[in-house]
């Protein structure tokens, strides 16, 4: 991908999404430990690892993007 230029808004919205997720991530995590029912906590929990492999995974696209178009490193 050596030359392929990303558009800002890839970079920008690619940070957005990463937040967002981080924020769906706690929430399940709070939910797996408050939730009374133990099906519920499970069920949660199992949604939370779901959802933190998918934040890795984006968390490693974002330096991949940074690495190959360094005017998109954060400040």
């Amino acid at each position: 991908m050596n030359g392929v230029i990303f558009p800002m808004t890839i970079a920008s919205d690619v940070s957005q999404c990463l937040a967002a997720i981080r924020s769906i991530e706690a929430h399940l995590s709070s939910l797996a430990l408050t939730s009374m029912d133990e099906e519920a906590k499970r069920l949660f929990h199992e949604s939370m690892l779901e959802i933190s492999t998918i934040k890795n995974d984006l968390e490693n696209r974002r330096k991949v993007i940074e690495l190959e178009e360094p005017q998109y490193k954060p400040n």
